[in-house]
């Protein structure tokens, strides 16, 4: 068998391997985290048969792990990376972090294959909807693909390759994030069948039914074909179909999965990996917001720069600034932290698809001066 370091010990590295027989078959299970404690805990909950890998911490407070011929499972959460160093050469990785390219993994950990993948919680069942991008660089990639990759995925559900790795963090906006999306819409229905009369104990017995037929239909039929099976003419359900999309559910559905999504693509440009310069500082390789790529703490950030950030013509970031009502005179102007991460957040949802931005019943506070 192979040896599997799995790094974390959450929600979603349970949802994987717990009752997972092609992962107990096929792998021979390493767990490895900051506090061995709650390691062994994991082991015992998951009633896994795994080591504890214990991590050492270096001079630098980081955590070292040894990794060499090892294929890696990245469960930890994604600003957790630079708490570990990486020793020996990795054989493939699967990431499961959300916003931290391959380029930054490639940062951290030496492997000769890299695997970025997106599944959900239904995980814990073994139906997770689960994107997934490999990152070929050898001859035998076809190969390590059908006899590794994807049983490994499928292990835990369906696996849905992608051509682009943009498209993990896409695969958020209809995956990912949506069994959350979904939960609040199961959650909305149960409110309904006590608001009609039903106690909350069958309003949720006959919620859970409706979903489990759900799936089952959706499996060989189209979303419209459903709607439109239910929905007599002039009938009940079309009424309420009715009311749904006057009250823009449609778009807030599509535009909550978009900004969930734009979230984590942000984040990869956000977060450069850290590099070290002859001096052995550390220095960012790119940081949006500093003047230069010094580890000083910056004060003031210049509105030019959160444009180049976006990706937006120059003056964009000015004129948001001054609607916001922030007293600045020029698109040089420079504003705090707190008032850029205000601006940056509210041209993002400026950019969201025309028609489907949530007119939002709190608008943004200018953040406080500090005393």
């Amino acid at each position: 068998m192979k040896p599997l370091l799995v790094l974390g010990y959450g929600n979603m590295a349970q949802a994987i391997l717990a009752q997972n027989p092609f992962i107990t078959a096929h792998y021979e299970l390493y767990i490895a985290g900051r506090d061995s404690k709650k390691a062994k805990d994991f082991v015992s909950a998951c009633e896994l048969s795994a080591k504890i890998l214990p991590a050492h911490s270096n001079h630098q407070g980081q955590y070292e792990i040894d990794c060499n011929g090892k294929d890696m499972l990245l469960c930890i959460k994604p600003k957790g990376l630079e708490s570990f160093v990486f020793k020996g050469k990795a054989r493939c990785v699967y990431s499961v972090l959300a916003g931290v390219s391959i380029k930054s993994i490639q940062a951290h950990i030496q492997s000769t294959y890299i695997v970025r993948l997106m599944p959900n919680i239904a995980a814990h069942s073994k139906l997770s909807a689960t994107a997934f991008y490999y990152l070929p660089n050898t001859s035998k990639t076809l190969s390590i693909l059908h006899k590794e990759v994807i049983p490994f995925i499928e292990s835990f559900g369906n696996a849905v390759q992608v051509d682009n790795e943009s498209l993990i963090e896409s695969s958020i906006a209809p995956s990912g994030s949506g069994i959350a999306f979904l939960a609040l819409i199961a959650e909305s229905l149960i409110d309904a069948g006590v608001l009609e009369g039903l106690t909350y104990a069958q309003s949720v017995a006959l919620v859970k039914q409706c979903f489990a037929g759900f799936s089952a239909e959706l499996a060989h039929k189209s979303p419209s074909e459903l709607k439109y099976a239910i929905s007599s003419p002039g009938g009940t359900t079309i009424r309420g179909i009715q009311a749904l999309e006057q009250s823009g559910v449609r778009g807030a559905l599509i535009n909550a999965a978009h900004i969930a999504a734009q979230y984590a693509k942000d984040s990869i440009t956000a977060h450069k990996p850290l590099v070290k310069d002859s001096t052995s500082q550390i220095h960012l390789v790119s940081n949006p917001f500093s003047i230069s790529n010094t580890p000083k703490k910056q004060e003031k950030i210049r509105l030019v720069d959160i444009d180049k950030e976006l990706g937006q013509s120059a003056g964009s970031a000015f004129k948001k600034a001054k609607e916001l009502g922030l007293k600045v005179k020029t698109p040089s102007s420079s504003i705090t932290k707190e008032e850029a991460d205000w601006v940056l957040s509210e041209c993002l949802i400026s950019r969201s698809p025309q028609g489907l931005r949530i007119v939002r019943k709190n608008k943004a506070q200018k953040p406080k001066a500090k005393s």
